[in-house]
């Protein structure tokens, strides 16, 4: 169930910011997730996308630590996720050609 663990995993009184509750409703559907820098793609964790977790209470604690981290989510072999990132004119052509 989408979300439904979520609550066991704030604190009383605690308030999720957007991004918390999402990361934490990502790992529960099985997305391997890690926070990055607010509005940004650095990542906060020391070995970035390696640690990447879909461990509803290790994204929590991420999230409690940095309410306002952006969200990193794992790509290629682990996560079955690919993706393309072209940017700018080259980008274009090239994603034109593909």
């Amino acid at each position: 169930e989408t979300g439904g663990g979520m609550s066991e995993h704030r604190r009383p009184g605690q308030a999720w910011s957007v991004l918390g509750s999402a990361a934490v409703d990502y790992a529960w559907q099985g997305w391997a997730v890690f926070p990055c820098l607010a509005r940004g793609k650095v990542p906060l964790t020391e070995h970035g996308f390696k640690v990447a977790s879909s461990d509803p209470e290790q994204v929590a604690e991420w999230w409690r630590r940095s309410p306002t981290a952006n969200i990193g989510g794992a790509t290629g072999q682990p996560s079955g996720i690919y993706v393309g990132d072209m940017e700018g004119p080259a980008g274009e052509a090239a994603g034109r050609a593909w």
